[in-house]
């Protein structure tokens, strides 16, 4: 009866040892795949961040050309009272120059703010906008408190 178990362990030991033999490695065709998939993901970001950098660099060329005084008043002269502001995603509403506290106007949210910043064109972009609305909410202030 020990023979007989002894052998039938050997024979259940030597079939899992083949079958472990004659297995592929699965882990490296996972890993190949999961490395492919993060291949794709990261050209997919990089272009991403790329097409959004052209925009905000023509964002920041159309924003340099416009007068945020003379827009203030041309909107004041037009009965139209509102501020210019931008959400920062976690940290909340920001009015540039107006504590969102005493504002009685209505606020244009501003493009291209947030908490991610895709390079140097969309950084110089978030200054120069955070400027222009500083410089528009200064002229309406007086119609917002």
């Amino acid at each position: 009866m020990k023979n007989k178990l002894m052998l039938l362990l050997l024979a259940l030991l030597s079939a899992m040892v083949s079958a472990c033999a004659a297995t592929p490695n699965q882990p490296e065709k996972k890993s190949s795949f999961l490395m492919d998939a993060a291949r794709k993901e990261h050209a997919s970001t990089q272009a991403t961040k790329q097409r959004e950098e052209q925009q905000f660099a023509q964002m920041l060329a159309r924003l340099k050309q416009r007068n945020a005084i003379q827009e203030a008043r041309a909107t004041i002269s037009r009965g139209n009272y509102y501020v210019m502001g931008y959400n920062t995603g976690r940290g909340g509403m920001v009015i540039p120059g107006i504590v969102v506290s005493q504002n009685r106007c209505r606020v244009q949210l501003m493009d291209g703010m947030g908490d991610m910043i895709f390079g140097d064109n969309h950084m110089k972009y978030r200054i120069a906008a955070k400027r222009f609305a500083n410089q528009f909410n200064q002229v309406m202030l007086p119609y917002c408190r």
